[in-house]
């Protein structure tokens, strides 16, 4: 008789260690639901998934294609009613909650971050902010213990790998600091969001492998930002799943229902804006906007354009192919200058910005001319 294991949201394999010791005999099930675009304050959806959300969709099933072990996937809960659960493994807290614990043997949060849980809750008091976060750690041993199982072979899985030994063998890390700022998303930053997102690479990984590229080629500025951004990263995390109210409900104004709105009239108003209307149509085409881009985009849709930052919070978790949780939605509140972290409006000058990081006026003229944005989804 095999035992029944669940699995939520999980990409990557080789540090699962669920999956030591699973047999043939055994019944392993997937929960489709994490899919699903919850309560999306939009009336008019093209589809209730991203073309995006549906590419990894069918991403996942290859993950699959080399397990013996007989794989369901489920829609609902309620169809493993009656088994008793062996291990249920998981990464966002939301599939934590939606389950009867009792019914489960053992329970695994998929390790998504790289500091140590103990270290983390002694450095992230109720009030911290993401200074006194990054200074209490910094210096210090923090990194969480990671076990490893069976690497189970994947295309997706070795493609994240060969990303970062790539990233690694171009010197990408002293040039981070550089190209971070670039207006168009293929050429900034270090390209790691949609494999950490996916789970396809973790921190942990990035990390590991970045300490040997400092030990061989010195270790610089640049580099150093990497590490910065990844802790920026882990702060957001641990708000989300020691204190998820402060993520999603950071005052009072923002723990009042959203009311529902067109998502194609919401972006037309914001294209009247050319360089927002550019964004807009990266964003919709590719599922990717740069850091410098993002930042630019919230601080115009909360302080010009004077929407509610939930909304730009929603846009982007339907869009963003590199959409996570807690960073999405940790970010918006920092723009909006609300949260954990909140010195007052960040707002850009659009012009500003576009002579400082793309001067030659390259950006626009890549993205500045489509405008109905939701017929190609």
């Amino acid at each position: 008789m095999g035992q029944h294991f669940l699995l939520a949201k999980i990409w990557r394999w080789h540090d699962n260690p669920m999956l030591t010791g699973l047999t043939p005999e055994d019944n392993l099930y997937l929960w489709e639901d994490q899919f699903a675009s919850r309560a999306l304050p939009f009336t008019d959806l093209p589809h209730p998934l991203s073309r995006f959300d549906r590419e990894r969709q069918s991403h996942m099933d290859s993950l699959f294609e080399t397990v013996k072990t007989p794989v369901k996937k489920i829609k609902s809960l309620s169809e493993l009613k009656g088994l008793k659960l062996k291990a249920y493994y998981f990464y966002d807290d939301y599939y934590l909650s939606a389950l009867d614990h009792r019914d489960v043997e053992f329970i695994f949060r998929h390790p998504q971050h790289f500091v140590a849980e103990e270290k983390a809750l002694k450095a992230m008091t109720q009030k911290s902010n993401f200074t006194d976060f990054r200074l209490k750690l910094e210096g210090q041993n923090i990194y969480a213990q990671t076990s490893y199982s069976h690497v189970v072979s994947s295309e997706a899985e070795a493609h994240g790998i060969k990303c970062l030994n790539e990233f690694l063998k171009q010197a990408g890390p002293d040039r981070y600091l550089d190209e971070r700022n670039e207006f168009e998303a293929s050429k900034a930053g270090t390209h790691f969001s949609c494999l950490l997102s996916q789970g396809l690479l973790s921190p942990q990984h990035i990390l590991s492998k970045l300490q040997a590229f400092e030990d061989q080629h010195g270790a610089s500025k640049s580099s150093y930002w990497i590490k910065f951004e990844l802790l920026w990263r882990e702060f957001f995390y641990f708000i989300q799943n020691y204190s998820t109210r402060a993520l999603y409900f950071s005052d009072a104004k923002s723990s009042l229902p959203l009311a529902p709105i067109s998502l194609r009239g919401l972006m037309m108003d914001l294209a009247r804006e050319p360089l927002i209307g550019a964004m807009l149509n990266e964003l919709t085409q590719t599922g990717l906007l740069s850091n410098r881009c993002r930042q630019i985009f919230a601080s115009y849709f909360v302080h010009l354009g004077r929407y509610d930052w939930r909304y730009g919070a929603y846009l982007f978790q339907y869009f963003l192919k590199d959409y996570d949780p807690s960073s999405n939605w940790g970010n918006w509140q920092y723009l909006a200058g609300v949260g954990r972290d909140p010195r007052g409006l960040r707002f850009f000058n659009l012009q500003t910005q576009l002579e400082r990081y793309n001067p030659d006026g390259s950006y626009l003229a890549q993205w500045g001319n489509q405008k109905d944005f939701l017929a190609h989804l």
